[in-house]
């Protein structure tokens, strides 16, 4: 399958590939992919993967500049992250242009639906976030550094964030760790450990 562009995260589920890739420019429905930073093939042909649907990092649906990274899937729901061209606009379960955490319904794969998304700092801001990983109610994502507050308020500064998606229309920050000078890349989870 040609993406386009450079494809970042892919995380296989039954007969779907979900593949997140870097931003580019173009439409992005059921039959055109060329604006689509999320994408969803149909695999179950290996020779032939075909491309059922997409979406896009912003709500134009023309194209985003914003990369999305790593996707998680867990039940209906893809959990993507945007690691550059991140935007200061807003987020809601309405509107993704400012959301650097972003979760879609993908119970229809020719449609995937953004249903809500979170920001990686406290108001508004631009931290791009590398890494994530869902387990249970909780989604567990990883940012560049930033030298701001990391606590139980403000997440501004926590390279390791833990999120309650159990309202996926309303992810609501925990808790965080403040992990120093480094960008937090990536994350595993097992059990009770990250």
């Amino acid at each position: 399958a040609d993406l386009g562009t450079y494809g970042n995260g892919i995380t296989v589920v039954g007969r779907y590939a979900y593949i997140t890739k870097e931003g580019i420019a173009g439409t992005c429905s059921s039959s055109t992919q060329t604006g689509c930073e999320f994408v969803i093939y149909d695999i179950s042909d290996p020779i032939r993967p075909t491309y059922v649907g997409g979406a896009d990092t912003t709500n134009a649906g023309t194209g985003g500049t914003a990369n999305f990274n790593k996707i998680s899937i867990q039940g209906k729901y893809a959990y993507t992250t945007v690691y550059s061209g991140a935007s200061s606009g807003t987020c809601s379960s309405a509107v993704r242009d400012g959301c650097e955490i972003m979760i879609f319904d993908i119970s229809n794969p020719t449609s995937p639906q953004f249903v809500g998304g979170a920001d990686s700092t406290t108001g508004p801001g631009t931290d791009g976030v590398y890494a994530n990983a869902i387990s249970g109610r909780y989604l567990y994502v990883g940012k560049i550094n930033n030298g701001g507050t990391c606590s139980s308020a403000d997440r501004t500064g926590c390279e390791f964030q833990i999120l309650d998606v159990s309202n996926p229309q309303a992810p609501e920050y925990k808790s965080g760790i403040d992990e120093g000078s480094g960008d937090n890349r990536s994350i595993y989870v097992q059990g009770k450990y990250a």
